[in-house]
């Protein structure tokens, strides 16, 4: 039995394809993740300042997650 784990590199060396993961990503113009999908379906996505400086994340269930340096806090629906 032969397994085939395909994983795919853009031109700066960023994880694209994850296919042992079934994960896709996704990168802004400063090479930062932006995005990670699976199956189509985004699990989470990144926000970042003009600068690279990481301002929040949402979460699969569409959970908000908001930076301020170290820190972090929770949207609470």
């Amino acid at each position: 039995m032969t397994f085939f784990l395909q994983k795919s590199d853009d031109l700066n060396s960023n994880l694209k394809i994850d296919n042992s993961r079934d994960l896709n990503y996704q990168y802004n113009y400063l090479s930062l993740l932006n995005k990670a999908s699976r199956s189509g379906v985004p699990q989470v996505r990144y926000r970042y300042t003009a600068g690279g400086e990481k301002l929040g994340v949402t979460d699969y269930s569409g959970r908000d997650y908001d930076y301020r340096g170290s820190f972090y806090r929770r949207e609470i629906r």
